[in-house]
């Protein structure tokens, strides 16, 4: 499970049967203990140590599944060599200083963590207007592509409707790309919704809309040049055999 602690971090959880979560302690103590050697073992005093013991087990713990600047997430140090995309959002003022930096959909991202992605990342930028809306050019194809979707992560940081995770949305048009209106694959015709909330929109016959000024995300009764005909493309989670979850 993932949750905030009282002190305003994110933590994980994870239970299991003795042997399994005793031998993943072992190795998260084995890489802490390589850490330890790597920033001067017992040849540098306890006070000049880089790290802290906690700080140096939850490094060991992102080299396996997070990434770090200590070769975290290679194959080389037990990860899984993938890279994960993050992506920052910054605040540039008038002088082009950096007033806030925060990870899309959570919280501000410190310098030392930033450096890291810095150093070990393919860079992609975006701009947005005063609205906050990506000043991105859409495509002719029904589906969103891979940097369509990370402006809209940027801009939406999760489920416009519940606030769901990015990890779980979909990029829905909010006109149906087969909807008798045509649809287009722009950023200003899609938005995040999760599997949940995106059925749900179908089901109902509805249209997701934004709310001017106050920028809050609705749904109201489509109209019948908003309604995509029915047997069109299947939607990423829903199966006909199996009834759809309600949500809590």
């Amino acid at each position: 499970s993932r949750f905030s602690t009282r002190r305003g971090t994110k933590a994980i959880m994870a239970e299991g049967d003795d042997e399994t979560i005793d031998s993943i302690w072992d190795l998260l103590r084995k890489k802490s203990k390589e850490l330890y050697d790597k920033d001067g073992g017992r040849d540098r005093s306890a006070g000049k140590h880089p790290r802290t013991l906690d700080q140096r087990m939850f490094d060991a713990f992102a080299s396996y599944f997070g990434g770090s600047a200590d070769g975290a997430g290679s194959a080389s140090a037990g990860g899984t060599g993938s890279v994960p995309t993050i992506v920052l959002q910054a605040t540039i003022n008038d002088h082009g200083v950096i007033t806030d930096l925060r990870r899309a959909g959570c919280g501000p991202v410190p310098p030392n963590v930033f450096a890291k992605y810095f150093c070990n990342a393919e860079l992609l930028a975006m701009l947005f207007d005063g609205d906050g809306q990506p000043l991105w050019q859409g495509r002719s194809h029904r589906t969103a592509t891979r940097r369509q979707r990370l402006a809209l992560i940027a801009r939406d940081g999760g489920c416009v409707l519940c606030r769901a995770p990015h990890a779980d949305c979909h990029a829905h048009h909010l006109l149906p790309w087969d909807a008798p209106n045509k649809g287009q694959t722009n950023i200003d015709n899609l938005a995040l919704v999760c599997t949940d909330c995106h059925n749900r929109i179908h089901d109902l016959k509805q249209t997701l809309y934004q709310d001017k000024p106050s920028g809050t995300w609705r749904t109201r009764a489509a109209t019948d040049g908003e309604t995509a005909p029915p047997g069109g493309p299947k939607h990423p989670g829903r199966s006909k055999d199996k009834p759809r979850p309600q949500r809590e």
